[in-house]
């Protein structure tokens, strides 16, 4: 276990969302606190405090000594929520732990290491499992497990059974679960035609458009026949008298 990392934190005289959201205006952040036999106590903490002790810390399931009121206390963090827009904490949960009795968390897992089949064969590296689910001592918390990754070659996979971990924490998570497999790189081929099949190009539609010009000459040439048909129509036949 790395530095002791030390929360200070006060009672909640009342509980509710008004209270909280009055809390939270003032920069205190609503808490609640479970004990091993799942009982809440509703607490609080300074937001900005809190915030300093999570930045640089990878996992939030971090061991804390918490000051309430002078008590002090062993507590995991079970749970932080943030405001899915602004990022600030809305609330958090702290679990009392016993420095004697083993507890069960779930702990990030990160790749180290770049795998021969990727720098040499050209192959992809998949991260299927994120985190792996161990039992240990609070003493012996460690804020993420590594597996090194960099033997690996293509076609290659390697499940959580493969971890190594430290003889003090034990891993729950079943050991045939894969944890990362690197496959060859797609490319995509290029479709043949099959052999004897002649491939022809698409003709273009053609679609017959007439110029604003003719459309107009066209308009007034049927306009002018069918004015001269109608004169022609509407002229009598000349009379004997005429014809003289």
């Amino acid at each position: 276990m790395g530095k002791e990392i030390k929360v200070v934190a006060n009672k909640r005289a009342k509980a509710g969302t008004s209270e909280a959201r009055r809390l939270r205006i003032q920069g205190i952040v609503p808490a609640v606190i479970y004990n091993d036999k799942a009982e809440s106590s509703p607490i609080q903490v300074n937001g900005h405090d809190f915030m300093m002790l999570l930045r640089g810390h990878m996992n939030t399931s971090l061991l804390m000594t918490m000051d309430l009121e002078g008590a002090e206390k062993k507590v995991l963090v079970r749970e932080v929520q943030r405001h899915p827009v602004s990022g600030e904490l809305v609330h958090v949960d702290f679990f009392e732990v016993s420095m004697t009795k083993k507890m069960r968390v779930d702990l990030p897992l990160r790749l180290v290491g770049d795998p021969v089949g990727v720098t040499i064969g050209g192959g992809v590296l998949q991260h299927l499992l994120r985190s792996v689910t161990v039992e240990c001592l609070p003493a012996d918390l460690v804020e993420e497990i590594t597996m090194d990754v960099t033997g690996m070659v293509i076609g290659q996979s390697r499940n959580a059974g493969e971890i190594i971990l430290d003889p003090t924490i034990t891993l729950i998570t079943a050991k045939d679960v894969a944890v990362a497999t690197v496959t060859e790189q797609k490319v995509e081929e290029e479709v043949k035609p099959a052999e004897g099949e002649v491939v022809t190009a698409a003709e273009p539609e053609v679609i017959a458009k007439k110029k604003e010009g003719e459309e107009g000459e066209a308009e007034e040439g049927k306009a002018g026949e069918k004015k001269a048909g109608g004169e022609e129509k509407g002229k009598k036949a000349p009379s004997a008298k005429e014809k003289k």
